[in-house]
């Protein structure tokens, strides 16, 4: 819980800095996701990384700084359109461990991690939600369509 909230005052103070390394921002949140599929780790781990996610996907305006080059285009959409494009990775990941017959991920941890993933479904736009299930075997295409049909149903009139 440590290195999430450290990665997320980083997220905070340098956030252009850092999303413009979305590899290695994608390498430290898969890191910090595998570890949530043990039955080790509790709701408040899962809340944490969720944060994480909400803080990449759907910034608060005063959480990016507005570029003067580009004025008609907000510096938070301009935020959540990055984020789309390099969070499906940690979309995959999850659907990739949720399938894992090791998995002991509790019901409580899953449900938390659900709400970040419709934060990311919201920035990852319709495309970006079919590209990503073309990618997947026929297994991963139902749980990810699982997913999604939670998110419309709940998460995505709710701000998410």
């Amino acid at each position: 819980m440590h290195l999430t909230s450290l990665l997320g005052v980083l997220l905070t103070t340098h956030r252009l800095s850092v999303t413009s390394r979305a590899p290695l921002l994608n390498l430290a949140l898969l890191a910090l996701l595998g570890p949530l599929f043990s039955a080790d780790l509790g709701v408040k781990h899962a809340e944490a990384y969720t944060r994480l996610l909400t803080t990449l996907a759907d910034p608060a305006a005063t959480a990016v700084r507005a570029s003067t080059a580009t004025p008609l285009v907000s510096a938070t959409a301009k935020a959540k359109r990055q984020a789309g494009a390099h969070l499906p990775v940690i979309v995959g990941a999850y659907v990739k461990l949720s399938l894992d017959p090791s998995s002991r991920m509790q019901l409580a941890v899953r449900e938390e991690l659900k709400r970040g993933l419709w934060t990311v479904f919201s920035a990852m736009g319709a495309e970006g939600r079919k590209v990503l299930g073309e990618e997947m075997d026929r297994s991963g295409r139902d749980v990810l369509r699982g997913l999604i049909g939670e998110w419309v149903r709940f998460g995505k009139w709710k701000g998410n």
